[in-house]
């Protein structure tokens, strides 16, 4: 029977498990601790090395300072500051971001020179990148208009949907009679639809 206390088989394993270094008897490279989502820390079980209380993310090993059960500092803060300092005295750290940097300036020069293409700029007139125009912003479409139509409300156009052709083919066939009054007149010029309407 299975119970809450009854270990399961990931449980079982990580109260006797061992890290590679020390599999490989290499104890002064052992990791001390690792952490499970689903289970927290849990240290190495291996017997012959001594694995005194550590921060797996700053290596703090003091022990006023770390939890025994967790393998993390209590006070985050200080943590963060640690591995901060620790990742500046790094120099393959401090390599990568030059890197970074190098190549955030590359593509900066990249988008100048195709503009300065783009511009027909010959290279030797090209002193500096000229600041791109900005565009005017559009104007804003009144949200509530009316139906030239019907007169229903429509979402800010002349014509709800469909209702363009509608008033088109009776102006149409208003044109054709000679019926055209002086308003329809009047709405196919501002509308444009003198080839429309003649056809």
């Amino acid at each position: 029977m299975i119970t809450k206390s009854t270990p399961t088989s990931d449980q079982h394993y990580y109260r006797t498990w061992v890290c590679l270094f020390c599999k490989q008897g290499r104890c002064d490279h052992c990791v001390i601790a690792a952490r499970n989502v689903r289970l927290g820390a849990f240290p190495c079980r291996c017997t012959g090395c001594e694995h005194p209380v550590q921060c797996l993310d700053c290596k703090n090993t003091d022990p006023d300072e770390v939890s025994a059960t967790e393998y993390r500092c209590l006070d985050p803060n200080d943590c963060r500051t640690r591995i901060s300092e620790r990742q500046k005295r790094n120099a393959l750290y401090r390599m990568l971001q030059d890197c970074r940097a190098a190549g955030a300036a590359s593509r900066i020069r990249i988008v100048r020179e195709r503009d300065r293409i783009a511009r027909n700029v010959p290279k030797d007139e090209e002193d500096s990148a000229a600041p791109r125009p900005k565009r005017e912003p559009r104007p804003v479409r009144a949200r509530v208009g009316e139906c030239l139509c019907c007169g229903q409300p429509t979402k800010g156009g002349k014509f709800q949907p469909g209702h363009d052709a509608k008033l088109a083919a009776v102006l149409r066939v208003a044109h054709r009679d000679g019926t055209l009054t002086p308003e329809q007149s009047a709405l196919v010029t501002e509308l444009g639809w003198e080839k429309k309407v003649a056809r």
